[in-house]
């Protein structure tokens, strides 16, 4: 096997072994029962929100950087690609976008789920409810965060399609 500099889904430079073979880029069908399609079906479900948390992570931390949030124009191109590539790519777009959702959706932030949940372990912790005001505040700075994040996505949406 020859070693090769590639890079990984994030942009990071990693060492890779190839052996003079690559993807013929058609697809295989395969076939499950019952069973198998939901062991298959959670499988993906779970190396999807593995992949979403890790895309999070490297955003903070600035391994990925912010013109690479996708809004809303960026996510119709996208869908319009998978349905241009298949119906079972469409499906899987859409099934990773429903993922998608739900792993941000249970994101600490006071707007979503996840804030909410964070606020009900606060009362289970301390036996008392955060203040109206504290959870006033709280709840206007996480939409403000996800305004910011909605608005970054379209400007970076509508950067790439003039440049």
């Amino acid at each position: 096997p020859q070693t090769i500099e590639d890079k990984n889904i994030f942009g990071e430079p990693i060492q890779r072994k190839i052996i003079g073979i690559s993807p013929l880029g058609t697809q295989e069908s395969a076939h499950f029962g019952l069973i198998g399609s939901l062991q298959y079906a959670a499988d993906e479900t779970k190396k999807a929100s593995l992949l979403i948390m890790q895309s999070i992570q490297k955003l903070i931390t600035g391994v990925v950087g912010a013109d690479q949030i996708a809004g809303v124009i960026g996510i119709v191109d996208i869908t319009a690609k998978a349905a241009n590539a298949g119906i079972i790519s469409l499906l899987f777009f859409t099934a990773l976008i429903s993922v998608n959702l739900g792993v941000l959706n249970l994101l600490p932030i006071p707007a979503l789920d996840g804030g909410h949940i964070m606020f009900n372990l606060y009362e289970m912790v301390t036996r008392k409810a955060p203040s109206d005001t504290a959870m006033y505040r709280l709840t206007l700075g996480g939409w403000v965060i996800l305004f910011g994040l909605m608005f970054l996505g379209i400007y970076n949406d509508i950067n790439r399609l003039l440049g």
